[in-house]
């Protein structure tokens, strides 16, 4: 899964999308409802700036969730090359396997099925 960049991006304007994205994750992560506005001007950039690269919250929130899932494979990718995990792994089936931990059931059930699931899927990584 490679960067989405828009051909002949300029320096500035990749600059500002990565910033954006980067000031976004973290908005999302403390306020779901957080405002575009308020994520432009954490960023540093103007509404234009931010609406140029994200015209609406749904693109935003896809560009944010895409990064995340590009930064899962690099990782994947990384620790299979170092040796740190069996070869021949391939990043879709971590990505997976994060799929059922996210759907675990909510509260300290969830949460004790999800470390049990986690460490078995662990070991069997290595």
């Amino acid at each position: 899964m490679a960067a989405h960049y828009p051909v002949a991006m300029r320096a500035d304007a990749r600059l500002n999308r990565e910033r954006i994205l980067s000031v976004a994750y973290k908005a999302f992560a403390d306020d779901p409802d957080v405002s575009l506005n308020t994520i432009g001007k954490l960023a540093g950039v103007g509404a234009g700036t931010l609406y140029r690269h994200f015209p609406t919250r749904q693109d935003l929130i896809l560009a944010v969730y895409r990064q995340e899932l590009q930064s899962m494979v690099d990782s994947v990718q990384a620790c299979e090359k170092a040796g740190e995990v069996r070869p021949g792994l391939e990043a879709a089936d971590v990505l997976l396997l994060m799929g059922f931990l996210w759907s675990r059931a909510a509260g300290g059930a969830g949460e004790q099925q999800a470390r049990r699931v986690l460490d078995l899927a662990i070991s069997g990584l290595q």
